[in-house]
């Protein structure tokens, strides 16, 4: 149920962001978006990408694979630093998350 459904809920229009960029990300096509918007965007994704290739490397993140490793559970997501091993996404996303902002 969305906030304009429920009778209780009243949500002035200029604090309606989420709903707004929600209903754009629903409408919006790949042929609308700006040229530039798609090579920031890109530059953006593998610079994310190079900085959890880094942090891979790092003591703690090395540690978390370990464990994450060893800690069994539903095999959701890709472990990185191990092939094709698979742990439950919070794991893997731990992992991922501390690789990338685990260095200077």
């Amino acid at each position: 149920m969305t906030s304009d459904q429920n009778a209780f809920a009243t949500i002035p229009d200029r604090l309606k962001t989420t709903a707004a960029a929600a209903a754009f990300v629903e409408s919006v096509s790949f042929d609308n978006i700006p040229a530039a918007a798609i090579r920031i965007g890109t530059r953006c994704l593998l610079d994310g990408l190079g900085l959890f290739v880094a942090g891979s490397e790092e003591h703690s993140v090395a540690l978390l694979i370990e464990e994450a490793s060893q800690m069994g559970g539903r095999p959701d997501a890709l472990l990185l630093g191990r092939g094709n091993t698979k742990v439950p996404a919070p794991m893997a996303a731990r992992v991922l998350g501390t690789a990338g902002h685990a260095h200077d």
